[in-house]
């Protein structure tokens, strides 16, 4: 009775006292900082009224797990300078959090422990940065260190009634032939009313209620199997206290149909104890006499463990107080592994078969090389032991034989590019696999050309002439003509005419030893002895002409007049000798994508040659097609909307708006993925880029727009 009195007083007293409040930067958890959070019953409590000068009585709620979430220095966090030098600029990071939670995907053998998340906090935002996490996969460990592409802004600082903000983060994980995430985060938050909040833990009497409506996409893939996109629309509702550095009451609901339906509720609170829970899982799941054993512990409410492995041949080994142990069994069998999870208050006890098995197990190896007549075939070389049959996974979903349990098979892939390709080697029910990675090439273009240490005759001197290959393999045959005759004993890629006579032709044969080469044998340019300035300049010739490719080509220029200098250029404007967009040919170049290449030779004192023109569509383009910013630079009236598109299928497009250019190796604040159209209402410098994996990066490409009255709509 005197509780309900006590409380009623403090509610009139609340009521007729309340004031608007601001939480700023320095109300937020700090270095330090040690929180427990309770997780409460979901039963049918309404968090969905707000206003001004509210009260939210929330004391009702009854708890069923608590959780510990430390705050720290990053610097502290368990990397050192050396893995991970990140997280150690106080720019990028200076305040990480961890609450000791872990989950597991059983049915794939996979564990998720040692979770943190890294913010940069400051006097006007609190941003996510960074994260990390264990995955634990048979016997292996990894540490995955997630660097934000773009960063989650949780808060805005100060919050006030109806300050409201939003932006979208994103990040990739990649464990090759592991796990693959692709994640992009969009929040809106908005401050919705103030007032006194009631929870299990006390009053708080300068509550804000911040609203954060959050739009996630997720694309996973574990051990190479993709799984169906993720597409979440949930919202957290937090109210935040200047008392306290973390929020006093967090829903969570998640959207369905037309209503917001509640999956979570946490209240801060003090440390208490809740009914322990015993729960673990251990790998490697099938076990044989000779492994370690690492038990998974994922149990709840508990802070003292007991393990008994039953298995009293371990002496004193046998048991362990430690939260995920590892345990070596001493002989084969079924063991009853169990574990009491405890607290001051409570404690439950868990029960697990292990079964250690006596088979001698599979170890999986093998080697891979280049086969056949094409690049894209490859000779797979079974290394195993201990095996009796053989999975391949040769990660080329758009083949048809992309599975073989052939011992040693060949495999031709669809594409170049980089594939992942797995070896699951059995024996009876025991596995073991591993990965390896192959990069197919694409085919290769030969080339070869010839220079000549002097393109007049002198009497009583030789000439000698050069080649030098593109693409010819590690043991190229060369073969020498000289006016139209073979050289016999000129099988090198130097050849010395040593009785030369004006008017001599000299070509070169060359045969490349590659695999990948598309046409194996290829003629040079031919050198033609002169005795003085000639009377006119042979146009340029295209290698190879012009036409349609599959690929990338690799563009040799050569004149029948030596000693001309070739110029030319590839934006399909005339080539104009002395301008910044006319080039001076110096050696084979590459044409990554469909252009028009114009060319022409000069020689002093000489007219020069006719232009000749030679267009090369190329179907898979080797860099990404420059992005499309509209408006283009221009100046406006009121809100502009920017679109930016990329004509190159699957490529993403980064911006900026500050004129800087977008740094995609180096993520920052002000480089931003795009995602769809977004409104300008001052002037601003835009750039862009495309990027896409496995080609060349696109130029950028810029629009200046002036905005002369930011009002107008």
């Amino acid at each position: 009775m005197k509780k309900l009195l006590y409380l009623l007083i403090s509610l009139f007293v609340i009521r007729h006292s309340q004031a608007q409040t601001t939480y700023v930067s320095s109300h937020y958890a700090a270095i330090g900082d040690t929180f427990y959070l309770t997780q409460a019953q979901i039963a049918g409590q309404n968090f969905n009224y707000t206003g001004s000068d509210t009260i939210w009585n929330y004391a009702g709620l009854v708890g069923t797990t608590q959780n510990r979430l430390v705050y720290g220095n990053p610097s502290q966090s368990g990397f050192s300078f050396a893995q991970w030098p990140y997280i150690f600029n106080s720019t990028n990071t200076n305040l990480y959090s961890t609450d000791g939670t872990s989950s597991s995907i059983q049915a794939l053998g996979l564990t998720f422990t040692d979770r943190k998340a890294y913010f940069k906090k400051n006097q006007t935002d609190l941003r996510q940065t960074a994260s990390s996490y264990r995955v634990n996969y048979n016997t292996i460990s990894l540490a995955v260190k997630n660097q934000f592409t773009s960063p989650d802004f949780e808060y805005t600082f100060p919050l006030s009634i109806n300050t409201q903000d939003s932006g979208t983060s994103s990040f990739t994980t990649s464990i090759p032939g592991v796990y693959y995430q692709f994640q992009t985060l969009k929040r809106k938050n908005k401050v919705d009313g103030y007032g006194t909040i009631l929870t299990p833990n006390g009053a708080y009497s300068n509550a804000l209620r911040v609203v954060s409506e959050v739009f996630q996409y997720d694309s996973i893939s574990v051990l190479e199997s993709g799984w169906p996109a993720i597409n979440r629309h949930y919202r957290e509702i937090k109210w935040l206290d200047p008392t306290e550095g973390y929020p006093v009451l967090f829903v969570v609901q998640t959207r369905t149909g037309n209503s917001w339906v509640t999956s979570s509720v946490q209240f801060l609170d003090n440390e208490r104890d809740f009914q322990a829970t015993a729960a673990f899982s251990y790998l490697p799941v099938a076990p044989i006499f000779g492994d370690s054993v690492s038990f998974q512990n994922v149990s709840q409410n508990a802070t003292q463990y007991a393990w008994d492995f039953g298995d009293p041949g371990s002496g004193v080994n046998n048991q362990s107080s430690q939260f995920s142990p590892q345990h070596l069994f001493s002989a084969p069998g079924i063991y009853q592994v169990r574990l009491i999870a405890s607290n001051p208050t409570y404690s439950d006890t868990l029960i697990l078969p292990v079964v250690v098995n006596s088979d001698v197990f599979p170890v999986a190896q093998f080697s891979s090389a280049n086969s056949g007549e094409s690049c894209r075939d490859w000779q797979f070389t079974n290394l195993s032991t201990n095996a009796d049959s053989y999975i391949w996974n040769f990660g080329d979903s758009l083949s048809a034989t992309n599975l073989s349990v052939a011992e040693n098979p060949t495999h031709r892939f669809s594409s170049p590019g980089t594939y992942i390709v797995r070896l699951t080697a059995i024996r009876g029910t025991l596995r073991d696999s591993t990965l390896q990675v192959v990069n197919v090439v694409p085919t290769l273009n030969v080339s070869v050309t010839i220079t000549a240490s002097s393109l007049v005759v002198v009497p009583g001197s030789f000439v000698q002439y050069t080649a030098t290959p593109t693409n010819g393999g590690a043991s190229p045959v060369y073969q020498w003509e000289k006016n139209g005759n073979l050289v016999n004993g000129a099988s090198d890629n130097v050849y010395s005419n040593t009785v030369p006579n004006v008017g001599d032709v000299v070509r070169c044969f060359l045969t490349s030893s590659s695999l990948c080469a598309i046409q194996q044998t290829v003629t040079s340019n031919s050198i033609t002895l002169q005795s003085s300035t000639p009377n006119h300049v042979e146009p340029p010739v295209f290698s190879p002409a012009a036409g349609t490719y599959e690929n990338p080509v690799l563009i040799t220029l050569t004149s029948a007049t030596q000693g001309a200098k070739i110029y030319y250029t590839t934006n399909g404007n005339n080539p104009v000798i002395g301008t910044g967009f006319t080039k001076l040919y110096s050696a084979p170049f590459s044409l990554l994508t469909s252009g028009t290449v114009r060319a022409l030779a000069a020689f002093t004192n000489v007219p020069n040659s006719a232009i000749v023109t030679a267009n090369y569509v190329i179907t898979n383009p080797g860099i990404v097609a420059t992005p499309v910013i509209s408006p283009v630079t221009g100046t406006y009236q009121g809100l502009q909307s920017v679109n930016i598109t990329c004509s190159t299928s699957g490529a993403s497009v980064y911006y900026t708006t500050n004129g800087n250019l977008p740094d995609v190796v180096n993520p920052n604040s002000y480089t931003k993925l795009y995602s769809g159209s977004f409104t300008i209402n001052a002037s601003a410098t835009i750039r862009a880029i495309g990027v896409k994996s496995g080609i060349q990066n696109s130029a950028y490409a810029v629009s200046y727009i002036t905005i002369l009255n930011p009002s107008a709509t």
